[in-house]
Formats: C-alpha cells, sequence, structure tokens
C-alpha cells in the first residue's frame, strides 16, 4: 500500500468516525450538564410557605390506560 492511499484512507476514517461522534458528543454533554445546570440553579431558590389544600391517591391495576 502506498503512503498516499494510507493518508487518503486515514482521512476517510477520521471524517467517517467524526460524523457519528459529533452527535455522539453533544448527547453526552447535553445529557450531562443539564442536572448541573439545574443544581446550580436550584441552590438560589427562595423557600415558601405552602398549605397542601388536597391530595389524591389512585391506584390502577392491569394493562388498562383509561382513568376511571
Amino acid at each position: 500500500m502506498g503512503s498516499q492511499t494510507k493518508t487518503k484512507r486515514t482521512w476517510f476514517l477520521i471524517v467517517f468516525g467524526a460524523f457519528f461522534a459529533a452527535p455522539a458528543l453533544y448527547v453526552l454533554i447535553a445529557m450531562l450538564a443539564t442536572p448541573f445546570y439545574n443544581a446550580t440553579r436550584m441552590q438560589f431558590w427562595e423557600p415558601v410557605e405552602a398549605k397542601l389544600l388536597s391530595s389524591e391517591v389512585k391506584y390502577f391495576r392491569g394493562d388498562s390506560t383509561l382513568a376511571c
């Protein structure tokens, strides 16, 4: 194999790999950065008083998705 052919193959593999690596890195960074960003924002939340007015517990058994 010649040096020029080897160089072309190397560049092809780099571009081909980048085609898949770029979206994967974006998803990885988005999945890691979002929780850290939210955690930093939550540190500055002000506590407020609240009163629970009502609560209801529903229990469903089976595969029906219709609420009764």
